[in-house]
């Protein structure tokens, strides 16, 4: 898969993400937990109560969003944050240009080959 396919796949599911937590009512989302971890073991684990805890901030209503898990303080801005970075990142590949996303840097660093982000060609 090319870079741009890979953006353009990225966008794609942080749209409609974005989407079905703005849709879907919050009362929905709130009729239990998802957490398999808590179904299996009965302990509550970091990421408990995500899932409403973004739907709640998706509807702007932040102290509920906090109640249900702190942690979306750190999840929610970095989210928007990737969202624009790879939208920048998208409109640099398609204007030519070699701006890499952060996500295409931390994966160019993991895969142990320690190349760059290949360019888009010029012309």
């Amino acid at each position: 898969m090319n870079r741009k396919a890979a953006l353009l796949w990225r966008l794609l599911l942080y749209s409609l993400a974005a989407f079905l937590f703005s849709v879907i009512p919050t009362r929905i989302v709130e009729l239990g937990s998802l957490c398999i971890i808590y179904h299996i073991t009965g302990y509550r684990c970091p990421m408990c109560g995500m899932t409403r805890a973004f739907s709640n901030a998706m509807h702007f209503a932040f102290s509920r969003a906090i109640s249900f898990n702190p942690l979306i303080l750190l999840i929610f801005p970095l989210f928007w944050f990737l969202f624009l970075d790879d939208a920048l990142s998208l409109i640099s590949v398609m204007r030519g240009r070699g701006y890499s996303s952060v996500l295409e840097r931390i994966w160019y660093r993991m895969d142990g080959k320690n190349r760059a982000v290949p360019k888009a060609p010029r012309g």
